[in-house]
């Protein structure tokens, strides 16, 4: 299409990569989830709640475009198959995974268990270490190296001095002079590869 000088055109429907589209859809499904009867929590706006009576009888998480229901089988075949008619969706089935965490459930115990042994591993990986004996300290070295790595350089630029301490502290980095090798971490003194099935909660 060419555009004539001086006209501008207007989006009929967001596309993917554009700066819009994340808002167009955060605003198009929350409009539909509430048309649908769903309250959204002051407290987490990726938390919306469905009640009947004053009472919740469902709880829907969202995630981007990952949608997680909670609540009464029949119920959540119902909200999904209304979604449907609006968004085209593939729907999983029972969780057994959740951004990298795994869920477990055991009706029986009426008990919910989230593990996150996969994350442990493509830590170790990562870092060339799966097959070596790692302290639970360097572990949560790794990991708070991995935070750092992957947060924006503004928001580390325009934090208050205080803020960057806390943060290396809480990561056992405050009398670091710069940045540990993987091989000066990988000293060991207790077992952690062979123990991560228990780092559940």
């Amino acid at each position: 299409m060419d555009r004539v000088p001086g006209f501008i055109c207007r989006l009929l429907k967001s596309l993917y990569g554009l700066k819009q589209a994340p808002n167009i859809w955060n605003k198009t499904l929350h409009a539909k989830l509430l048309a649908m009867g769903f309250e959204r929590t002051e407290s987490d706006y990726g938390l919306y709640m469905l009640k009947e009576e004053n009472e919740v009888k469902l709880l829907l998480t969202v995630y981007v475009d990952d949608l997680l229901l909670m609540g009464p089988r029949d119920l959540c075949t119902k909200v999904t198959a209304s979604l449907q008619e609006t968004f085209e969706l593939t729907t999983m089935g029972n969780i057994t995974y959740l951004l990298g965490v795994e869920i477990l459930i055991n009706r029986p115990r009426r008990e919910i268990v989230y593990c996150q042994r996969q994350s442990v591993h493509d830590v170790l990986k990562r870092f060339h270490m799966e097959n070596e004996l790692t302290t639970m300290g360097n572990i949560t070295y790794l990991l708070g190296v991995e935070i750092l790595i992957n947060r924006p350089r503004r928001e580390i630029v325009y934090c208050q001095r205080q803020s960057v301490h806390d943060v290396l502290k809480r990561f056992h980095m405050e009398n670091c002079n710069g940045c540990a090798t993987p091989e000066a971490v990988s000293e060991s003194t207790a077992v952690v590869p062979p123990t991560s099935d228990y780092l559940s909660y």
